[in-house]
């Protein structure tokens, strides 16, 4: 029912844009549950801009009085243009990449909302369920796949003749990238520093407990043992 007496066009856009909010909002709910910065807010807001940008391609085209502008040129650029919003949601911490998956979610969202403009509705429905499966199910499935995690082995130990045999123990467990000797003279202190790839699956304590409990199995005089990434 048409309450406020508006071009029926104007309905039709109305519906356009609450169904690109809302698909976007579902995607949006997982990645604030998930603690993303680009959560439930930015999400409603890029899958409804897109969508009317989708609508505003339509009504230019549609009016005619535009040279003859083709929708798609505005669909490129709303690709574009997303591409710059979600290049700013990755952060690259030395070997560690984040936000990649945050990108992709503001990428897909944007093409939902150009869907839901150009009242594919459809299709809209089907790629937020597949979204949403690729968000939550393989979420569980990817930590079942062994993956190469690099880290940084930081091993504090008294200076004498071991370092050779801490790095050969560490190369039991994972692949040593490169390495970095500091010795401190005031307290006769030796910093090992190691880069180092392994391959597990899910997280990397295992390993890492694996690694300190032969260390110190074997290793006499180690102050400390920590592990970061890298």
């Amino acid at each position: 029912m048409n309450t406020f007496n508006l071009p029926q066009e104007y309905v039709d856009y109305s519906i356009r844009l609450l169904a690109a909010a809302g698909f976007a909002a579902v995607i949006g709910i997982e990645r604030e549950f998930h603690g993303r910065a680009a959560g439930f807010r930015t999400n409603v807001l890029v899958g409804t801009g897109a969508a009317l940008f989708m609508i505003l391609s339509q009504v230019i085209v549609a009016h005619g009085n535009y040279g003859g502008t083709d929708p798609a040129r505005i669909a490129a650029q709303i690709v574009t243009g997303i591409g710059f919003l979600g290049a700013g949601a990755i952060i690259k911490s030395g070997l560690s990449v984040k936000g990649l998956t945050t990108a992709a979610c503001m990428w897909i969202v944007a093409s939902i909302g150009m869907a839901c403009g150009m009242k594919e509705f459809y299709l809209a429905a089907f790629v937020t369920c597949i979204t949403l499966i690729c968000l939550f199910v393989l979420q569980f499935l990817g930590k079942l796949i062994p993956s190469h995690f690099y880290r940084t082995l930081i091993i504090k130990t008294v200076a004498d003749d071991s370092s050779g045999k801490i790095v050969d123990i560490v190369k039991l467990f994972a692949k040593v990238k490169s390495s970095d000797f500091d010795y401190d003279f005031n307290s006769d202190e030796l910093v090992i520093k190691l880069n180092v790839r392994i391959l597990c699956k899910g997280n990397t304590d295992n390993t890492f407990n694996s690694i300190k409990k032969s260390l110190l199995e074997n290793i006499e005089n180690i102050k400390s043992i920590r592990w970061s990434k890298s």
